[in-house]
């Protein structure tokens, strides 16, 4: 039984390695996305490798508990990133995302501080943080992925991808409850097949780890004006544009639609880029508030902040360029 697991396990894990360094170094397609896949692999390949550990090398102390807590919860942020990067067509990593890693920093710091009679309650909270997040795949496919204009064998990657993850998820979960021998050989052997099967696939359908794998379909006008009108009610209604953090990947995650598409429609029917787009809005919301009483408490600089610009430079670039003149001089020509 040793022997056995030893073998898959071993397989399981360099080929998870092999295949981890294989896309870090990829050239070809999205390096972003092929970053974010090999990280996927290694966090993987750390998560399994403990549960052979754990048989073959008794005692292995502190070390490998934490690095397959730490391993196991790091899979699921991985894995939606990776998804999320290949829909939205990252060309760099948003700063943002890096908050779906304060959880496994917190695992890093919490297991060098707790008693290790702890670690069976970190390891139940590490398998639901890995559930929700294979759960949030599931959702984000179901919703955004007909619309990312993915061909199929992409499509049918994504979903494969997602799958294989939810199977090796489901025997983490058997073996929180049913803690033997016979669940590491479970785990083991599925996860090496799982492996080999994805790669076996991948293999078949190289391409879909190229660049520019979508389907290049003609605009649909109706499609962009009925986006354009959702822009424009949110803006108008909610004054999403005040928000000095958003960005085209926040507000498509707001409209559940994929950034480009969104990019698209907005040069389509306004005829701006997106930055133009809010700078005209931002511009509009603070010289509106330059001639009103109940604004006058505030300078400049107070007003220029919570119409949504970052700083007061930007702001008069911006303001200038749309009516020619500086915010003071605005209020002086308008008897303010």
């Amino acid at each position: 039984m040793v022997n056995f697991i030893a073998i898959f396990g071993t397989l399981a894990f360099c080929h998870a390695i092999f295949l981890a360094v294989f896309f870090w170094r990829r050239q070809e397609g999205n390096r972003v996305s092929n970053q974010l896949l090999a990280l996927l692999l290694l966090a993987l390949a750390v998560r399994i490798t403990k549960s052979v550990v754990g048989i073959i090398i008794p005692g292995t102390g502190k070390y490998a508990p934490v690095l397959a807590v730490v391993g196991m919860v790091a899979i699921g942020p991985f894995l939606w990133l990776y998804l999320k990067s290949v829909l939205e067509k990252w060309g760099s990593f948003p700063k943002e995302q890096a908050l779906h890693f304060i959880v496994p920093a917190l695992y890093v710091v919490a297991f060098w501080i707790l008693p290790r009679s702890a670690t069976y309650y970190f390891y139940q909270a590490a398998v639901a943080h890995m559930g929700v997040y294979v759960a949030m795949s599931a959702v984000l496919l179901s919703r955004r992925l007909q619309t990312s204009g993915l061909e199929k064998p992409g499509q049918q990657w994504m979903w494969l991808l997602t799958l294989a993850v939810a199977v090796i998820w489901t025997t983490f979960f058997i073996q929180l409850h049913i803690d033997s021998s016979q669940t590491y050989v479970l785990i083991t052997t599925c996860a090496a097949l799982t492996l080999y099967l994805l790669s076996f696939w991948g293999m078949m359908h190289m391409k879909v780890f190229s660049k520019n794998r979508h389907v290049k379909t003609p605009p649909d006008e109706a499609q962009f004006a009925a986006l354009a009108e959702r822009i424009t009610r949110l803006f108008e209604q909610e004054k999403t544009y005040m928000d000095s953090h958003l960005s085209i990947n926040r507000l498509a995650e707001r409209l559940d639609v994929p950034p480009y598409l969104l990019s698209k429609a907005i040069n389509v029917v306004f005829q701006k880029s997106f930055p133009e787009l809010l700078h005209d809005y931002r511009v509009a919301e603070a010289a509106r508030r330059l001639l009103d009483p109940d604004y006058s408490h505030l300078s400049i600089e107070g007003i220029a902040t919570e119409s949504g610009f970052q700083s007061l430079s930007a702001f008069y670039t911006a303001f200038k360029k749309v009516h020619g003149v500086t915010p003071t001089e605005w209020k002086r020509q308008n008897g303010s």
